[in-house]
């Protein structure tokens, strides 16, 4: 589950995901603070967490693997 809202919406949307038992998730930046990430790995979820933003930088990526 990737995370594109504030660290507020994105926190109460954790909770949910813990209870319905998603196992990863990608706080994109801007979409999470420390509590995001840790109450994420209390509840067992795999985090990724900071680098690039895939909506601002994903197609560069894409496009330096020929698949555009």
């Amino acid at each position: 589950m990737s995370f594109i809202t504030p660290p507020q919406v994105t926190r109460t949307t954790l909770e949910v995901a813990a209870e319905i038992g998603i196992p990863a998730v990608w706080l994109q930046p801007g979409a999470y603070d420390e509590e995001c990430v840790g109450f994420a790995k209390d509840n067992g979820m795999v985090v990724i967490a900071g680098g690039k933003c895939v909506l601002v930088d994903g197609g560069v990526g894409v496009e330096a693997r020929g698949k555009l």
